[in-house]
């Protein structure tokens, strides 16, 4: 018998509460449009126990840092391709972009256009012990994790698989020092 969505573990819903949750989960999700990106921010990535850390990806290949929220201010440094960054502050900047006039003030940078970055968190899980012979799919939940074509050939790197992206997972394995793996199913060549 597989797990699904109605397993008999779960808790009876009576048709009202069922209703009840339903239109609180569509409310919020029609609602989230209509916030401000800082609110979606605020609203997507911050607990309410105030513990995450805010953190962004530069997804280009480099992202300009100034010293104030405007591609006409002085340039401080430029970083490249997949930095992580702590970011203690989100603004508006200056009216050009129009389309996208948000920036973030990177931690004992400076601010960034938030174009080439992506938000992310680093929530590290337990690695599972077997995976079902169908496989599961499986979440990113850091920044970014570099495959390996083969695991006695630590050499041969693979993809890098970035945030919140989703992956067929096939197998777990082990490497000679103990090191929980995953095997995948790729996508692009067809194959494991």
């Amino acid at each position: 018998m597989s797990a699904t969505l109605f397993a008999s573990d779960l808790a009876p819903l009576s048709r009202r509460e069922f209703l009840r949750w339903l239109s609180r989960g569509a409310l919020g999700l029609f609602a989230l449009p209509f916030l401000d990106p800082y609110t979606r921010w605020e609203r997507l990535n911050h607990p309410p126990d105030g513990t995450a850390v805010k953190r962004v990806r530069c997804v280009d290949d480099h992202v300009e840092v100034y010293d104030r929220p405007s591609f006409s201010a002085k340039l401080q440094q430029v970083y490249w391709r997949d930095l992580v960054f702590e970011v203690d502050e989100v603004v508006i900047g200056d009216e050009k972009p129009a389309h996208n006039r948000v920036w973030y003030h990177l931690k004992g940078k400076g601010f960034a256009h938030s174009g080439k970055l992506q938000p992310v968190e680093l929530r590290l899980n337990p690695p599972a012990a077997t995976v079902p012979p169908t496989g599961w799919l499986a979440e990113v939940t850091v920044p970014y994790t570099d495959t390996l074509r083969d695991l006695k050939r630590p050499d041969r790197p693979g993809y890098r698989l970035y945030y919140s992206t989703v992956h067929w997972v096939q197998k777990v394995l082990k490497d000679s020092e103990g090191n929980v793996w995953y095997q995948l199913w790729d996508d692009k060549f067809k194959r494991v």
